[in-house]
């Protein structure tokens, strides 16, 4: 009935509302303040000091002078112990970015009135702000029980849960309860599935998926969280499949495209791979290392280096400190057979990969083919510094003490490899021959 009635005319005095509904139509009078003004009904009442605070410090927020307001609202502790006056002080400071001033606001309002939604909802929200989203989760846990949290608060309870990995559990039961209350949103089915994976539920995972899929046809995301639990069940091919009817359908978008080529690149069909990662690096505003990286490689391996050299080089033109990408170019130089260029590359990545021996191993093979040991040797002797080479760099020790004919060095270097790496069958060979040959 009070359809088309401004907010005077719905707060008019009337003989049979209290005077202790004041409060609410003091505020939409003055055009609002407190962030949820059905709410502020559910305050006491407000003396008559408090109320002449309240209405100082709403009228001095609406015009900019929050840290005035502010001021008003903290000039007499005893006198303005209120809930409805540290409610809105919290919002004063939120709305200043103090949110540990807010925090300490919203807590007394609760001290006082510990089911007011709001202002837990807003204590949520400074505690977010303040960067202690566990804390977060307990104002929002209180209101999700009285069934005062919208489907945005609902999905950030739940998404606060899922961040904490310990929690998962807890975040799968709040998706699941919004689900009956909001049954349309593909969000809450999305977050129940990242749950289902988190826990390692695969099967089950892949049921809400498909349930969810039959609903939002082949919706991104959730045919994206598909193909996920089918690669973790090993079945590639199944989620190839659905993200190709994704990209053909023009609905995939750059997550979607990322993860299909990375299945085709796993399951060595490098040029459908290559094609794809492409359609990655054209939406990109800016080039991914990453993505031309892949690209690069599934080039080399379908055949196709100049192409994979060129996407190299583009890159190196934007990223020319990246050692990441002189190494692959070094590597892809020495699989053509170009000594030179893979040299220079190789030379350059050590510099900018101190850490790393694959420059050093790439090195050592070169100086190796073309006959200069001592520079093999130093090359492998650093590569063996890195755990992640260190295997190999010994093999490679191994080759140099027989061109030299020290073959009980080599023996000696061979086992090294071995010992750090029993499944190296070409190690286990050469040792072998060599101990034949004593």
């Amino acid at each position: 009935m009070n359809a088309g009635r401004s907010p005077k005319e719905r707060c008019a005095p009337r003989r049979t509302r209290p005077a202790a509904r004041g409060l609410l139509c003091l505020l939409l009078a003055l055009g609002g303040g407190l962030q949820a003004q059905e709410d502020s009904a559910r305050f006491p009442p407000l003396s008559s000091a408090q109320m002449t605070a309240l209405k100082e410090a709403l009228r001095l927020g609406q015009e900019g002078r929050l840290e005035e307001a502010a001021r008003v609202l903290e000039s007499r502790t005893a006198e303005l112990d209120h809930p409805a006056i540290h409610f809105e002080l919290g919002n004063l400071r939120l709305r200043l970015r103090q949110p540990t001033a807010a925090i300490a606001a919203y807590r007394r309002a609760l001290d006082r009135m510990p089911d007011h939604p709001e202002s837990l909802r807003n204590l949520a929200r400074a505690l977010l702000e303040a960067g202690d989203p566990a804390q977060a989760v307990v104002p929002l846990t209180r209101a999700l029980r009285r069934d005062e949290l919208s489907l945005d608060w609902v999905k950030t309870l739940a998404r606060l849960h899922l961040e904490d990995r310990r929690d998962v559990d807890t975040a799968l039961a709040v998706y699941r309860r919004a689900l009956v209350l909001w049954p349309d949103d593909a969000e809450l089915r999305v977050g129940i599935i990242v749950a289902e994976l988190r826990r390692r539920d695969l099967g089950a995972a892949v049921r809400t998926a498909e349930q969810a899929l039959e609903r939002f046809p082949f919706h991104p995301r959730i045919t994206t969280l598909l193909a996920d639990a089918l690669v973790q069940q090993r079945d590639w091919g199944g989620a190839a499949d659905l993200l190709e009817m994704l990209r053909l359908l023009g609905r995939a978008g750059s997550r979607e495209l990322r993860a299909l080529a990375d299945l085709y690149h796993h399951e060595g069909l490098h040029a459908a791979a290559a094609e794809v990662y492409r359609e990655v690096a054209a939406r990109a505003g800016e080039p991914d290392p990453e993505v031309e990286l892949r690209l690069a490689d599934s080039l080399q391996h379908s055949g196709q280096n100049a192409a994979a050299a060129e996407v190299l080089e583009a890159l190196l033109a934007h990223l020319p400190e990246d050692g990441r990408v002189w190494l692959r170019l070094g590597w892809l130089r020495q699989a053509e057979g170009k000594a030179d260029g893979a040299k220079r590359a190789l030379e350059e990545a050590a510099r900018r990969l101190a850490e790393s021996g694959e420059a050093h191993l790439g090195l050592a093979a070169i100086h190796l083919e073309e006959d200069r040991l001592d520079e093999a040797e130093a090359a492998y002797l650093r590569a063996a510094g890195d755990p992640a080479t260190a295997a190999r760099a010994w093999k490679g020790l191994g080759a140099v003490a027989v061109r030299r004919g020290n073959t009980e060095l080599a023996i000696r270097n061979y086992r090294h490899a071995l010992a750090l790496d029993p499944e190296d069958r070409e190690a286990l060979r050469l040792l072998s021959r060599l101990e034949r040959r004593r």
